[in-house]
Order: C-alpha cells, then structure tokens, then sequence
C-alpha cells in the first residue's frame, strides 16, 4: 500500500508538472502546487507542530489564503484534460496512507499564492489538527490560536488562566493551583460584566454627588429660614423696645410734669395764703380800733377774713386739678395713641411676616424642584448614553455576526463548488464527451453556480439589511419608549411642584384668614382696655373733685391754724 502511494504521488506530480506548462502557454494554470506537495510533504509534517506553536496567531490567515488560493485554482480552471487528471489525483489521494495524507494537508495549507492544490485545497484547510489540551496549558496565560472546524469555521480563541494560592498549615508552606479555559464568549461576557461594573460605580458615584449637592442645598435652605427668623424676631423685638421706650418716656414725662406742677402749685398756694393773710393783718390792725369795741362784729369780720381765704385758696387747687386733668388727658391721649400704633406696627410686621416667610417657602420648593430636574436630567442623559452604548454595541456584535456569515457562506460555498465541480467532471468523464461538448458543459456548469452563488449573496446580504433594518427600528423603538418614560418622570416631578406650591399657598391663606380673624378680637381688646383706662381715670378723677363741690363746711379746714409769722 505504501508503495502504491508513493507510486501514485509520483503519478500525480507528473500531472502536475504537465499541468504547469499548459498554466503558462495559457491554457489552465491549475496544478501548479503537485510537486511542491510531493517535494515538502515530509519537511512539513515534521516541522508542523513546532511551527504551529511559533505561529499560533498566523493559523486562521492561512486557513483564509488556503480558501482564497482554492477560489482563485476555481477561477482560473479551463480545459477538459485537467478534470480527469483531477478526478484521478482525487481517487488517488484518498487511498494513501496517514502520514502522507497529513503531509498533503500540511504542504497545501502552505502553498504561494496563485497555485492550486486541486480538490483537496479545502481538506488541507479544513482538517487541519487542532492543539492538545496539555499545550493550551503550558503557560499562566496561553492564548491559543483559531482552528478550522469541520466546515471550514474557526473556534473561539481560548487562553488558559492559572492561580496559585500560598498559605502555612502546621508551619509548612502549601500551595493550591487552579487552571481556567477562557473562550471569546467568556471574554466577552467579563467585557460586560466590567462594563456594567463601570455602570454601577459611576451611577454609585452620581448618587454620592446628588446627596452632596441636595445636603448642601438643605443646609443652605436652614441658613436662610434661621436668618430669616432671626430677622423677624429682630425686626419686632426693635419695635416692641422702640414703642415700649416711648411709652416709658411719655410716663416719665407725665411723672416729673405732674411733680413739678404739684411743687410750683405748693409753693404758689403759699405765697398766695401769705400775702392774703398780711393784707388781712393789715386791714384789720387798720379797722382794730372800731372792731375792739365791739367783739361780735370783730369776731363776724374776722369769720369773713378766713372764709375769703379759704375761697381764694380753693379757687387756686380747683385751677390746679384742671391743669393737672388737662395734662394727664393730654397724657393719656398719647399713650393711647403709642400703645395703637404700636399694636398697629406689630400687625403690619406679622401680615408682612406671614408673605415673607410664604415667599421664602415657596422659593426654597422651587429651589429644591429644581435640584431634582437637574439631577433627574443628568441621569436621564446617562440612561440614553448607555442605551445608545448597549444599542451600538448590539449593531456592532450583528455586523460581525453577519461577517461571520458571510464568510462562512464563502467557505461553505467553496467546499460545495469543489466538491459539485469534481463530480461534474467525474460525470462528464464518466459520459465520454467529446472535448468542445465536455468544455461546453463546465462553462455551463460554472455559469450556473457563479449565478447560483451569487443569488445566495444576495439574499444573504437581504437577509442582513432586513436584520439590521429591524434592529436599528428595535433600538429606535427602545429609545423613543426610554425618552417617553422620561418626559412622564419630568411631568410627574413638575406635577409634584405644582401641588407642593398650592399645598403652600392654601396654607398661606388659611394661615393668613386665622390671622385676620384673631387681629378684630385683638382691635376690639384693645379698644376695650383703652376705654377701660380712661374710664378708671376719670372716676378717679371726680371721686378726687366731688368732695370740695360738695360739702362747703370742709372749707375752713383747709389752713385752720395757719400762720405765716
């Protein structure tokens, strides 16, 4: 068996050769590569483990020119002698032994560009050996390059992670090793995990900052509420102690006027008993003579002589107690009139109290509300930056996808080409057509799969336009729903202000209708103890002046033992 494959690939490097000269008198080109696979085989079968591990990251390029080379050795095919060369180097090939078939499949993998390994050129590519676990492994971290699968399809680079953990037990160092396989799967799926970890710690972040900012916010809104009362304490206390200070001033003013008045009137009602009484003296030293003759008429004029006095000293007090009524009227008057302008002020300070603290409240809402528009913007722009991050990365994973498909379907297409030509021409040969026929056909026969071939691009590329149409409506479907869902969450917190203001503004109006209706209760209590005062000051007043009016027997007792020596 050995010798018949080694016969056989002499056979076919033959045809090779033959079919190289016919490549440059421009008829084929098509075996270009018989002799360098029967001349490297050997070479590269012992070289192709070492090489393979030099070059791990060069494997799927030449799995990819190995396709490519079989695509251009089927365009550049022509002529009836080289299908059944083929057909025959085809039979021939697959009855050799294991060692000279890995050596076919290695060498074709290598061939230059613009040679043509015959109807293998894909079995070469695609039965390529795949590394062994135990080399996936000799490292902390070995990636390991593409492999071909059966249809000519790639698996996923994988690489091996190792870890090794260290600790002491009974005072001897252990030491615990764990491998783990990582495909492209896992690696994207760690890639999201990171990312969505990048999510949670920037959203993390973005709420710490809208904490900070709403304390701050808080804390600035006590600062003006705490000024803000202060300044009404302030402001009131001010004028309390303004009224208050008047009222003191206008009492003081009404004690030391009335004490003055009280001496000037003592002193005056002396002087006046005084010079009575010496012009009395006077009058009756003058008239003593005529009177000591007759003691009742001296007794009578002596009567008459005091009860002057005491008239004339009792027109002078009732003069006095009309001044002083006067002055304590006008005394009154005025204090009444302090005491309602500063119940007026004290009013006119708690109405514009009452604004100011419902304007600072209502101020300070609108602050807050706006603290969280702001906040609820900014979040809302991460939510549609991510969305927009998510749905690029879903348009992006679905163009590769469709990459891979349409590589795929090239390889599939190239396989399923080499392997329909090949019986094509096994059924031409095997019908014993004369040559312009069987040339006929295979032109035919090409026509039709590169039409064939091209509808199944096409569709392909439809199929694809129609997935990516309807993920991009998806993504904008998904964008729309998030904005609306937005603009409902914005409606809610705008709706939420609104009634947070009319809740104040209700409150302002019942709280200032209390108000009011507590300021006539207050208006007709002071009105009645004002009312109340006068009245007590002017009983006090007659109850002072009914007694002289009344009993005029009391007279004489005003100086009855007065003397002025």
């Amino acid at each position: 068996m050995k010798d018949r494959g080694e016969r056989k690939m002499h056979d076919q490097g033959s045809a090779r050769r033959s079919e190289r000269g016919r490549a440059e008198k421009g008829e084929a080109g098509l075996t270009e590569a018989g002799e360098t696979v029967a001349k490297d085989g050997e070479t590269e079968a012992e070289k192709g483990k070492k090489k393979q591990r030099k070059n791990k990251e060069k494997g799927s390029v030449r799995a990819r020119k190995s396709t490519r080379r079989v695509n251009f050795a089927w365009d550049a095919m022509g002529g009836l002698e080289e299908g059944g060369k083929r057909g025959e180097a085809e039979e021939d090939r697959s009855s050799v032994n294991g060692s000279a078939d890995v050596t076919s499949r290695r060498t074709s993998q290598d061939l230059p560009d613009g040679t043509c390994s015959g109807s293998n050129g894909t079995t070469a590519a695609e039965d390529q050996p795949r590394p062994s676990e135990s080399e996936n492994q000799t490292g902390r971290v070995n990636p390991v390059p593409a492999a071909p699968g059966p249809e000519g399809e790639f698996t996923h680079n994988r690489k091996t992670i190792k870890k090794t953990r260290r600790f002491m037990v009974d005072g001897r160092e252990m030491s615990v090793t764990t491998s783990k396989v990582i495909s492209d799967s896992d690696g994207k799926e760690e890639q999201r995990r990171s990312v969505r970890r990048q999510e949670l710690h920037a959203l993390k972040l973005l709420q710490k900052e809208e904490q900070r900012e709403y304390a701050q916010l808080e804390q600035r809104l006590q600062q003006q509420r705490e000024q803000m009362f202060r300044h009404i304490e302030q402001e009131m206390t001010g004028k309390k102690k303004y009224y208050d200070g008047e009222l003191e001033r206008v009492e003081r003013q009404y004690r030391q006027q009335s004490e003055r008045m009280e001496t000037e009137h003592t002193v005056r009602l002396r002087e006046e008993a005084h010079r009575l009484k010496a012009q009395q003296e006077r009058e009756l030293s003058r008239r003593g003579a005529a009177l000591r003759a007759d003691a009742k008429e001296e007794q009578r004029f002596m009567q008459r002589q005091q009860q002057e006095l005491n008239d004339t000293l009792q027109r002078a007090v009732q003069d006095h107690k009309r001044k002083v009524a006067s002055m304590e009227w006008e005394i009154t008057a005025k204090s009444q009139q302090l005491k309602r302008a500063r119940e007026s002020v004290i009013w006119e300070l708690e109405q514009r109290h009452l604004q100011e603290k419902y304007h600072l409240f209502k101020q300070q809402v609108k602050e807050q509300y706006s603290l969280q528009r702001q906040q609820l913007t900014k979040r809302h722009n991460k939510d549609k930056e991510r969305a927009s991050r998510f749905h690029q990365t879903l348009l992006e994973e679905q163009r590769s996808l469709h990459v891979q498909e349409r590589a795929r379907l090239q390889r599939s297409q190239r396989s399923q080409t080499k392997a329909r030509l090949a019986q094509c021409k096994l059924d031409l040969r095997t019908q014993g057509l004369p040559g312009p026929e069987h040339r006929q056909r295979l032109t035919q026969f090409v026509s039709e799969e590169e039409s064939r071939q091209k509808q199944e691009r096409q569709n392909l590329q439809q199929t694809h336009e129609t997935q990516l149409r309807e993920l991009q409506e998806q993504c904008d479907g998904n964008i729309a729903e998030l904005q609306q869902i937005q603009n409902e969450k914005l409606q809610l917190l705008v709706d939420k202000e609104k009634k947070k203001i009319r809740g104040l503004e209700d409150e302002h109006t019942l709280e200032l209708n209390e108000w009011r209706d507590k300021l006539a209760c207050r208006k007709e209590v002071l009105e009645e103890d004002l009312a109340r005062r006068r009245r007590e000051k002017e009983g006090a007043r007659r109850r002072g002046s009914e007694p002289e009016s009344q009993n005029t027997s009391r007279r004489p007792r005003f100086f009855p033992n007065m003397s002025f020596s």
